[in-house]
């Protein structure tokens, strides 16, 4: 699962296994894959009590707020109405999932306690890629050391979890602390549970080269719909998808991997001519060949790899390559 659109409502009962692993019954998981191996995320509000407390926490939160600013505009613009939910759903998500108390979370929504205090959320890097890469970063930036050593502490949190319920498969409401792929996925379950539902994509691919998760949400500027990265690791920057360093940093799957069919798809016509090209197919690995990237021509350098028999390791380790070459 890499992509989820505004039409896609994710329903109760939907899990994640992850870029990597193939998709199979729930069941299987739990069969074939050991507590050491990365959790299975599962949504499901009928069965989660934490997930149904996050669920009612943050509509009573967006429902206060929009009772509060209807009250003094008067006037009711969705475009900029959706743009602001995003926000608050993107720091109440940031903030559940840095430092907060799932047990008095529970309490708390009981009661019709929206939790409001968003004025310091936990901001993460969630960075999965190499940890050298992490480490020699953090010695450069003293100051990102705290943000560099948070996915030790989700990692060891999950590892617990997991022991503690002798199953791989967690429920994304009983997560303490939460990385970019889990609060990506409960920022557009709770999209598309508020009163309009907000019009958010589930994105993943990469963040300057390492695996991410985030959303988009789509805002009318000028009688045009425009594209906007939520990120939930990232909550107090949120910018255009087409913004400059955002489009280098926020490199979604669909931008480098071209569906099998591009002929009747919204896909059709981007990235075909870079990996479907005859000239592409026939030029030697390590070549330089010309191709148009959409309505621009560049020059793409050429890598492949026989994935028939290669491992996931080798796979994803020849994908970083590319993206860093």
């Amino acid at each position: 699962m890499s992509f989820v659109n505004i039409h896609d409502r994710l329903p109760e009962g939907f899990y994640d296994a992850g870029r990597d692993r193939p998709f199979m019954p729930l069941s299987h998981y739990e069969q074939n894959f050991d507590l050491y191996s990365r959790e299975v995320i599962l949504v499901d509000r009928r069965k989660d009590e934490g997930l149904d407390a996050l669920t009612l926490a943050a509509q009573t939160m967006v429902y206060n707020w929009k009772t509060l600013i209807g009250s003094r505009q008067g006037v009711d613009d969705t475009a900029d109405v959706n743009l602001q939910v995003a926000s608050l759903l993107a720091l109440f998500v940031s903030f559940r999932y840095g430092c907060s108390d799932r047990s008095s979370l529970i309490q708390r929504a009981r009661k019709g306690v929206s939790g409001s205090n968003y004025s310091n959320p936990f901001v993460c890097t969630c960075s999965t890629g190499s940890g050298e890469y992490l480490m020699g970063y953090a010695k450069q930036n003293l100051d990102m050391i705290e943000d560099t050593a948070f996915p030790d502490i989700c990692e060891n949190s999950f590892r617990n979890m997991k022991a503690r319920i002798n199953s791989c498969i967690i429920p994304i409401g009983a997560l303490q602390f939460g990385l970019c792929r889990h609060r990506a996925i409960l920022m557009k379950y709770l999209s598309d549970r508020m009163d309009p539902p907000v019009p958010w994509e589930l994105v993943r691919g990469y963040l300057d080269f390492c695996p991410h998760a985030w959303n988009v949400v789509l805002v009318k500027r000028r009688g045009t719909w425009v594209r906007i990265v939520v990120d939930a690791c990232r909550p107090h920057d949120i910018r255009e998808e087409a913004d400059p360093e955002y489009f280098s940093r926020y490199t979604p799957l669909n931008r480098i991997v071209t569906p099998t069919a591009v002929s009747n798809t919204a896909f059709a016509g981007l990235f075909s001519s870079i990996l479907s090209g005859e000239e592409i197919e026939k030029a030697a690995p390590g070549s330089v060949v010309l191709c148009k990237f959409g309505s621009v021509e560049v020059a793409a350098k050429v890598r492949k790899l026989e994935v028939c028999g290669a491992s996931w390791d080798k796979v994803r380790q020849f994908e970083y390559n590319c993206l860093a070459g």
